[in-house]
């Protein structure tokens, strides 16, 4: 079967948006709306501290460097969920860091196409890069770990600047943070990175989160399964419709950054009206439940497909070989 180029597009915005941690590609994880904050932080004294429910969406903008800054001193103490969160806000905000000037002529791009999106995505990219403001290339070089052995392995600072992310997600994963380990699960990974994790101590709970249905999971393993029988796709609609269509997915603010970030990405000569369509293009898969429903439109049996797989969903043995195929992607032993 030919597949049309919207479906190849389709596929291929989901696989990036699923294992967007690939070192010097994408540079990101995924980060659920972090209106997550600490309680007076940045003042307290060095303790676990835990974090505060996810603040209403018309609250202040957070500085998240801020945040680091306290959420590292306490991560560097083995406070997981410190770790958890420092990793998910530098995950995103090393990008803005890197890239904030193709960042910010991308948004002032898209701002011609806000009809074509659904009303939040552009508020939501504003108030990401707001709230990214202070994290420079020369200072995040503040959230390195004290770890030689690790730092060593790469070739520059700037090197360990786009792995910090995954770095503290990593430490709080292998301390049993279950969350984290969720956010981890299916993402391959780049030397030198690696992910030293007891699968089998955490397979009982994984399994279970995915026969209760939870969006994130299904998210993390849709880019783990057979897209040729659209097991990816039904997933990533499984998750949708449990999560306000995407918005609250841990991966759907990455998504959409990486997709500000790459919407003008395309040869230098190319002619003008093929740059405008890719451009036109680019911004039309920004929105994750229109590439959803027009695949379906292509797949005379989709809703057959879905019901099959949700049934899988209920099958021990599926669920559990389905965790072993993300876990093979991204479960590398340290030496």
């Amino acid at each position: 079967m030919t597949i049309k180029k919207p479906i190849t597009t389709l596929f291929a915005t989901l696989f990036i948006m699923l294992i967007g941690w690939c070192l010097c590609t994408l540079h990101l994880t995924e980060l659920a709306p972090i209106q997550n904050t600490l309680k007076q932080v940045v003042d307290t004294e060095l303790e676990v501290t835990s974090l505060t429910p996810a603040l209403p969406a018309d609250e202040a903008i957070e500085d998240y460097f801020d945040i680091a800054v306290a959420l590292h001193k306490l991560a560097m103490t083995g406070d997981v969920n410190s770790q958890f969160e420092l990793g998910r806000i530098l995950s995103v905000c090393t990008i803005v860091a890197y890239d904030r000037e193709i960042l910010v002529n991308n948004l002032h791009m898209l701002y011609a196409y806000a009809d074509e999106l659904p009303a939040n995505v552009i508020p939501d990219l504003e108030r990401l890069m707001q709230a990214c403001a202070h994290f420079y290339p020369e200072n995040l070089e503040l959230f390195f770990p004290q770890n030689e052995l690790y730092l060593s392995r790469f070739a520059s600072e700037s090197d360990i600047s786009w792995s910090l992310g995954f770095y503290w997600l990593v430490q709080a994963a292998q301390a049993g943070h279950e969350q984290a380990v969720i956010n981890i699960l299916g993402i391959p990974l780049l030397p030198p990175m690696t992910v030293n994790i007891d699968l089998p101590e955490i397979n009982a709970f994984l399994s279970e989160q995915l026969q209760a249905g939870n969006p994130d999971i299904l998210s993390s393993v849709s880019s783990c399964v057979d897209m040729d029988q659209s097991q990816s796709v039904v997933l990533m609609e499984i998750a949708c419709e449990k999560t306000s269509q995407c918005r609250m997915l841990h991966r759907y603010e990455s998504s959409l950054i990486l997709q500000l970030n790459s919407l003008d990405h395309v040869e230098n000569d190319i002619e003008q009206p093929t740059l405008i369509g890719s451009l036109e293009n680019n911004i039309r898969f920004m929105d994750l439940p229109k590439m959803i429903n027009e695949f379906k439109l292509t797949e005379p049996n989709y809703q057959e497909h879905k019901e099959q797989l949700q049934s899988s969903l209920q099958d021990e043995q599926f669920r559990s070989d389905l965790i072993e195929k993300c876990a093979q992607l991204m479960l590398h032993r340290a030496d």
